[in-house]
């Protein structure tokens, strides 16, 4: 979606993906603050928000705002020469993005980096507490589901930067715990590599420290790691092993052969880590030997 902020700039739109599933009653959007400039657009957003709402302790702010708000818009319109009732913000869309391309595949792998992670927090809501839910339930001896059956996030972040993904991490392990949970014919797996990891970082950091240790948690049921947690930058040889080690569809789709079914990769994030998935999938594609084919959709980043 496109969103204004008449408060801070009335002639500003600026783009955000939609981190709340489809299925429900809210939009949510996640903003990263640019706060060495204060006259960036998120800076005096941020600004903006704090009147509604003060910070957390690890410096983040969460705002909730109704549509349509009450009239008056926020607070400080006033000061700022906003007439009453003005709209607290204006939301444009929502418009169509290559993470969609995700719903026509029985296995995805959706890959990001930093924020560009936040299309895909949608999905994952979308399917494992809305779609698979469903469909678990509709479907009767014989009858497939429809959508992703097997899906898998890797997320590649910097561990210094973690504290600010805390929503993230508190929902990437509560997502995972829920699909445990329940005896469903579909595969979730979360795998999150952290960069520049420093075990002397994590020392000086409880909220870092804390955020790691949830990294680490384990299913009570079965001991299994809700998320798998790796360091370092991946390899070309990593990435192969991400891409191409999904387990096998339940069944080939109309346009796939039994011998080579299509795995659709997802990638959402900063342009050099999207080229190096990219020629893993053009180099698997051209080895060929019945392996699994790897269809390649992107949005990368300036």
């Amino acid at each position: 979606v496109l969103l204004c902020c008449p408060a801070v700039s009335s002639w500003e739109w600026h783009p955000f993906s939609v981190a709340s599933a489809p299925q429900s009653g809210a939009i949510e959007l996640y903003a990263r603050i640019h706060r060495g400039d204060p006259k960036s657009w998120t800076h005096r957003l941020s600004d903006h928000l704090r009147a509604w709402q003060p910070a957390r302790d690890d410096g983040s702010l969460h705002a909730q705002r109704a549509f349509p708000g009450p009239a008056g818009g926020g607070p400080g319109d006033a000061e700022r020469g906003l007439p009453r009732g003005a709209p607290a913000f204006k939301v444009d869309g929502p418009y169509s993005a290559p993470s969609q391309a995700s719903r026509v595949y029985d296995r995805v792998v959706l890959v990001a980096t930093g924020i560009g992670v936040t299309p895909f927090l949608s999905i994952l809501r979308g399917t494992v507490r809305h779609r698979w839910p469903a469909e678990a339930a509709a479907a009767g001896p014989g009858r497939r589901a429809r959508g992703p059956s097997c899906v898998r996030l890797v997320w590649v972040a910097r561990q210094e930067e973690l504290p600010a993904f805390r929503w993230l991490v508190e929902d990437l392990v509560a997502l995972r715990a829920e699909h445990l949970a329940r005896a469903w014919p579909f595969a979730l797996e979360v795998s999150v590599r952290l960069t520049s990891a420093s075990a002397r970082r994590a020392a000086e950091s409880p909220p870092l420290a804390q955020l790691l240790a949830d990294l680490s948690r384990r299913d009570g049921a079965t001991g299994r790691p809700l998320v798998l947690q790796r360091e370092g930058r991946p390899s070309a040889e990593d990435w192969r092993r991400e891409l191409l080690g999904l387990p096998a569809p339940s069944e080939p789709r109309a346009h796939e052969g039994p011998r080579s079914p299509v795995v659709g990769v997802v990638y959402c994030g900063e342009g050099r880590a999207g080229r190096a998935v990219a020629r893993v999938c053009a180099a698997a594609n051209a080895e060929g030997g019945g392996g699994p084919r790897l269809e390649y959709h992107e949005e990368r980043f300036a």
